[in-house]
């Protein structure tokens, strides 16, 4: 839960009036049609908890209002994993950034893509739905609750509430931020505002933090929402002074450890009166072949899956920073695309015997499967990866298909690379990296195989570093996995074969 603390870790920043596209504004304009959203064709990824979910959360991040290609998961991937070990179901996911490539201004896009992927939640997923957003994601968060009322709760973390008042009084960098994405005027910056929009008797219940030293985020934004909003649950984190003993890292300026740690105390027992008790998971029965590279109509197909919930059912260790999601881009491109199982770089060691896996029933008379996948592996004698069978319908699925075991592969082949080793397909040749699709490689599968599982584990007795591919700067050593994951399997493309 010490990344909630993540809750409450990103950053913001920051002519012709648009209105916001919500139904508490009367005569104002659409959202326009949501199936034009780009949200299902960008990154999105599914954390799912152990058991049951107790509902969903949107997991919306920070930025400025920008979106770069890996910002959902290098901003949100800790506060992810805590709310997954919470018993939540997680979408993190990427939407248009606020400034237009030709350098106009309309805000409508982020907000089209944010609201796309709470109606989908909606309807794939059963239980509550939340969202949390951290600044520039907070401020979004906030406008999704004006639009869609029917939202359960949101949690909101250093959120820009009034723009006209943040924006003479935020940092250099905070009030270009806001310019670049709403403009200048004050009828669009009241129109964007949450504490003006927020209407009387709506229902969506609110945690929101500030600090009391944010530069970027004055506290005064909080208070005056707070007294628009007095069913809110709304506290000020006492600063702090950078490099004391009792100063830790939050949004946008240190505060005061002890208080953080309350706050997030609170969080947790406030999420226990939004969640419900555990709910139905949603129907599993896609492989993922409508998902990968050529698929005819790439959103609708990222769309399904979100729907449907995916065939394969993602596993992993609780409480440890080791993961299996589900996602879908309709490339494989990138490497934190389609099913991911993945470690999050940091400067832990993940205890020996942590895993993350995805599994999949297979129907009768499965004699192979295609698949389309990348991995890495930072330190390969650490790690055993691969695809792993069962005759059994319940169980570990662990009979060896095509692994690589501390550096030792079978049916798989690494490839030396500066900072670790890719793991590729046999049929493969030369770098991977270099192709913009993987080598597919065809499986088969023994008699009688009843499930199959993609599995990640750490084996090293003393753990594994998480330490990522990174170099002195922090910043990738490989252009196609942004984040630099110490250890990463993803896979693009599933075909089964009778």
């Amino acid at each position: 839960m010490a990344a909630v603390a993540g809750l409450l870790s990103s950053g913001c920043g920051g002519g012709q009036a648009h209105r916001p596209p919500t139904r508490a504004l009367a005569g104002g304009p659409s959202l326009g049609s949501l199936a034009q959203s780009g949200a299902g064709r960008r990154f999105y990824e599914i954390y799912e908890p152990t058991g049951r979910p107790r509902g969903t959360v949107l997991v919306l991040h920070g930025g400025g209002w920008r979106a770069a290609r890996a910002d959902a998961r290098r901003q949100m991937a800790a506060v992810s994993l805590s709310f997954r070990d919470l018993g939540w179901r997680v979408v993190d996911a990427n939407y248009a950034g606020g400034p237009r490539p030709d350098g106009s201004v309309d805000p409508r896009p982020m907000l089209r893509d944010v609201v796309a992927y709470y109606d989908e939640i909606h309807r794939a997923f059963p239980g509550p739905v939340c969202t949390y957003g951290e600044s520039a994601g907070g401020h979004l968060a906030a406008l999704l609750a004006i639009e869609r009322p029917t939202l359960t709760c949101a949690v909101l973390a250093a959120a820009p509430l009034d723009l006209p008042s943040l924006l003479p009084t935020s940092t250099p960098a905070g009030s270009a931020a806001i310019r670049a994405a709403f403009g200048t005027s004050p009828a669009t910056l009241r129109a964007w505002s949450p504490t003006r929009l927020w209407g009387s008797g709506r229902r969506v219940r609110v945690f929101a933090t500030a600090a009391s030293n944010d530069p970027v985020v004055g506290a005064g934004q909080l208070r005056s929402f707070a007294q628009r909003v007095p069913t809110a649950d709304v506290a000020v984190l006492p600063g702090a002074r950078a490099g004391t003993a009792d100063a830790v890292p939050w949004i946008h300026s240190p505060v005061r450890r002890g208080a953080l740690d309350r706050r997030v105390a609170d969080l947790r027992a406030w999420l226990t009166q939004s969640g419900s008790d555990p709910a139905v998971p949603g129907s599993a029965t896609d492989p993922g072949t409508d998902c990968g590279p050529g698929s005819t109509d790439v959103g609708a197909a990222r769309w399904r899956l979100l729907r449907a919930g995916d065939g394969w059912s993602p596993t992993s260790t609780a409480t440890a920073p080791i993961v299996a999601t589900r996602g879908c881009s309709g490339s494989a491109v990138w490497q934190d695309d389609g099913l991911s199982l993945w470690a999050y770089p940091g400067l832990a060691v993940l205890r020996s015997g942590s895993e993350a896996a995805l599994t999949l029933r297979l129907p009768r008379g499965t004699r192979s499967l295609t698949a389309m996948f990348r991995g890495f592996l930072a330190r390969p004698r650490d790690w055993a990866v691969g695809l792993y069978g069962s005759s059994r319908t319940h169980g570990t699925v662990t009979a060896p298909i095509a692994d690589c075991m501390a550096s030792s592969c079978h049916g798989l082949r690494l490839v030396r690379r500066r900072g670790g080793s890719l793991v590729a397909a046999l049929a493969s040749t030369g770098n991977p990296d270099a192709r913009s699709t993987p080598t597919p490689e065809r499986f088969r599968l023994p008699p009688d195989t009843r499930r199959v599982a993609w599995r990640l584990r750490c084996i090293a007795p003393g753990g594994c570093s998480l330490q990522g591919a990174v170099d002195a700067r922090g910043f990738s050593l490989r252009r196609r996995d942004p984040l630099g994951h110490p250890a990463i399997l993803s896979i693009y493309r599933v075909e089964l074969i009778g």
